[in-house]
């Protein structure tokens, strides 16, 4: 009986050594995760509080999107932002997400949301030009934004990396890689108000996404760049030289098992 309290009061002293030794440790990192994780959850009651009351009126501007028909039925003309039907994955060629994965993120299928690597390689030639040349967004974050959050390219956009990162790990965790590069390629703007590939394929080629030619593809996905300045039609000096890169990587991606795996 003795023996067995002797192990007992061994093994409570062991115990109590391991925890001397780590609480510290274990006190220093509760911090580093709790606090961040506050002021987090925190900051919308926080924003809410410091806000300026609108004290007057506040007149909102609608947004129309209009098609006009002739007798017979057929589109003359559109006005507004135009918006194409949702177009699952799985209706499409595989050529085509494989070339919105060649143009803006081919690590796509091996991230978590954020590439570090391509992160690094904008920064270098941000860095290299002195302006502001080159995004490292990934088609995760790109989602994450046209979903969730605002648009701007003024300094705004840095303060909506915060909230950015916090929904792109959202989206990578419960959507998965398939359902994020199927919502992307249903909002992102293809052209001035024109959202989403079977809207751009309408109003480019007049037809369904699911037939266009891998370089009728490559034409719309080229002017991602900035698509109100490199436009389609008439097409841009830009978008002729970057619609036959994507056809370069298009081949050169197509064979690879991730890649596959996504778009197949």
């Amino acid at each position: 009986m003795g023996s067995w309290n002797d192990d007992d009061d061994s093994v409570w002293s062991d115990v109590r050594r391991f925890a001397d030794r780590h609480i510290r440790v274990f006190t220093i990192g509760l911090c580093v995760l709790t606090i961040p994780l506050a002021l987090f959850f925190l900051l919308p009651t926080i924003l809410v509080a410091t806000a300026t009351p609108i004290t007057t009126p506040v007149r909102l501007k609608a947004t129309l999107s209009l098609t006009y028909l002739d007798k017979q039925g057929k589109v003359i003309g559109r006005q507004g932002p135009v918006a194409g039907q949702y177009v699952r994955l799985t209706q499409l060629p595989a050529y085509l997400p494989q070339a919105f994965i060649a143009m803006e993120d081919r690590r796509f299928y091996a991230h978590h949301g954020v590439d570090l690597l391509g992160l690094s390689r904008a920064a270098y030639t941000d860095l290299r030009a002195r302006r502001f040349v080159a995004g490292g967004s990934t088609i995760s974050q790109q989602t994450a934004k046209n979903i969730f959050l605002w648009q701007g390219e003024s300094v705004s956009r840095y303060i909506r990396k915060i909230p950015e990162a916090y929904f792109t790990a959202m989206i990578e965790l419960i959507w998965g890689k398939k359902r994020i590069l199927e919502v992307y390629l249903n909002t992102i703007e293809m052209g001035k108000g024109i959202y989403g590939i079977e809207a751009a394929a309408r109003q480019y080629y007049h037809k369904h996404a699911k037939v266009l030619t891998q370089s009728e593809a490559a034409n719309i996905i080229a002017c991602l760049p900035n698509p109100k300045v490199y436009t389609i039609k008439p097409q841009s000096r830009f978008v002729a030289w970057k619609s036959q890169w994507i056809l370069r990587q298009m081949r050169n991606i197509e064979d690879d098992p991730g890649v596959q795996a996504l778009t197949r």
